[in-house]
């Protein structure tokens, strides 16, 4: 596999949802870099699927377009 480069990072927030650079909308995959902290990712469709700490997700048929950065590791 190659290593692909980084196309964006994303800070804590209180709350709410960090909208995706258009760097990053529509990425083949996803890391989660943190050790403690879960990403909640949102889908175009609606959908969300929580990120666990030091994971990856590969692009399906849904595209990212929102991302949250959670205070726990299991969203």
């Amino acid at each position: 596999m190659e290593r692909a480069e980084w196309n964006a990072a994303y800070k804590d927030v209180t709350s709410g949802y960090q909208t995706l650079s258009s760097a990053a909308f529509g990425a083949y995959s996803v890391y989660n870099s943190r050790n403690d902290d879960g990403a909640l990712l949102h889908y175009t469709n609606g959908s969300t699927l929580c990120l666990e700490p030091n994971t990856i997700v590969w692009n399906n048929s849904w595209v990212v377009d929102k991302i949250r950065i959670m205070d726990s590791p299991t969203c």
